[in-house]
């Protein structure tokens, strides 16, 4: 049940299928904690200000209970998969994050006594590929 995402363009087409949703946990008795659900929403800027304010919550009808939720804003990440992205598709955080992990990992073996071709090694089988799926 892990990273299980919902997409739609409007507020009740979302209540709708977090019925349905909810509907079919309750017939196969699956357990869910809804207070662990995250919302992305994406809203116009007037003025270099969003039309909503990102402190509040938002009450959403989950099936039979309302849950309320604190929408994430538009540059804050969220990791689905593995993969980190937000809903202004704004690339800070993952250029941030990759070179925090290969200043880590050189860091790391800045003393070991290890060759070139151990660094070529490490760099072509562990650094390019966590970086290709990261982006």
């Amino acid at each position: 049940m892990d990273d299980t995402q919902w997409i739609t363009d409007k507020k009740d087409k979302l209540e709708s299928m977090l019925s349905i949703t909810d509907s079919f946990y309750r017939l196969n008795d699956i357990q869910i904690n809804k207070d662990k659900s995250e919302l992305m929403m994406k809203t116009k800027m007037y003025k270099c200000q969003y039309s909503h304010i990102y402190n509040n919550k938002i009450d959403i009808q989950f099936g039979r209970e309302s849950i309320n939720i604190k929408a994430k804003h538009p540059h804050e990440p969220t990791r689905i998969l593995g993969v980190y992205f937000n809903i202004e598709n704004d690339e800070q955080y993952l250029i941030s994050k990759i070179k925090a992990e290969i200043d880590h990992l050189t860091n790391f073996m800045w003393k070991k006594k290890i060759t070139d071709k151990h660094i070529l090694y490490i760099f072509n089988r562990i650094i390019i590929p966590r970086i290709e799926y990261w982006s």
